[in-house]
């Protein structure tokens, strides 16, 4: 059994292609959504989380997840793939301990560098960059695969300076993730994607406009893979970032807007990787990012997204 969190589609692409074929493959933002925590394991199963580093840690709902997961067994191999922008810092002895007080020991944890997709602070990478990063990111999970069939025991990069990497950066991601910013601008039509996304409940449809309901969120990036929400002024005019996979689903073509591509949390060595899932094409309808048009990823009425909607 796989479990996996994402908000752009990176993370839930590492799980897809790191899955068996006779494995099971649950969302954590649909256990968190639907209060779903108790899962059975069979004799000798292996479990496995797969999740973004926000900030050199673990994201609030992967956290929170931990906390209220209830299995029957322990499981035979218990590992963690931590996809980021850059260097997973200490967030793999941060899920060792998180696990730990859980009642689980954690076997192994890897780490596989995807697209960076914090675009609160960055502009996304150009296509050509984005295509490489997730080429190597491809071979990379195939060996990851491949030490998970054989069960080692190995641990993603743990330094000294990687654990004060996060104890300075891990803070600030965990006093802020204010939703006070978060607005639409003229181009939103009230779909309620963004709803139907959020892991946290933090946003609630009223008079037909998705409203923050709640100070804080996971600050996952799903919701702003819509170029209609806004935070403050720090998305105007930028592409947004969501795996090609999803982009593919969604029934984009390449590129819309020049340098477009990607960006996932954190510093260079720290960041963020929401959400996630290889190479194909940004959503972007307007300069800002755009629509998410059509299938899973469904914001604009049927005419424009080609068919109903299915949020």
């Amino acid at each position: 059994m796989i479990f996996y969190f994402t908000g752009t589609g990176n993370s839930q692409y590492a799980a897809q292609k790191l899955v068996s074929d006779d494995e099971r493959l649950v969302s954590v933002v649909e256990c968190l959504r639907k209060d779903n925590y108790t899962f059975e394991i069979a004799e000798n199963e292996s479990v496995g989380l797969v999740f973004p580093v926000y900030f050199g840690g673990l994201p609030v709902a992967v956290r929170q997840f931990i906390e209220r997961l209830r299995l029957n067994a322990v499981p035979a191999y218990l590992y963690g793939v931590l996809t980021s922008g850059g260097s997973p810092a200490g967030a793999g002895a941060m899920l060792r301990d998180r696990l730990g007080e859980a009642g689980l020991t954690l076997d192994a944890s890897y780490s596989v560098t995807m697209p960076d997709n914090y675009v609160m602070l960055y502009t996304i990478s150009p296509e050509s960059e984005e295509k490489k990063i997730l080429a190597r990111a491809d071979r990379d999970l195939e060996r990851i695969r491949s030490k998970i069939a054989g069960r080692r025991r190995t641990f993603a990069a743990r330094s000294p300076i990687g654990k004060a990497m996060t104890a300075v950066l891990y803070p600030v991601y965990l006093n802020g993730r204010k939703t006070a910013p978060f607005t639409t601008n003229e181009t939103c039509i009230g779909c309620a994607a963004c709803a139907n996304r959020c892991p946290s409940r933090a946003i609630e449809m009223k008079d037909g406009h998705p409203t923050w309901v709640k100070e804080r969120c996971c600050f996952c990036m799903s919701c702003v893979r819509c170029g209609a929400i806004e935070y403050g002024t720090k998305l105007t005019g930028k592409a947004r970032y969501k795996h090609p996979m999803l982009r593919k689903k969604a029934g984009h073509g390449e590129h819309g807007a020049p340098g477009a591509a990607a960006h996932d949390h954190g510093a260079a060595a720290a960041g963020h990787d929401h959400g996630s899932s290889a190479p194909a094409a940004h959503d972007h309808g307007a300069a800002a990012g755009g629509h998410d048009h059509g299938g899973d990823d469904c914001c604009c009425p049927p005419d424009e997204a080609g068919g109903t909607h299915v949020h």
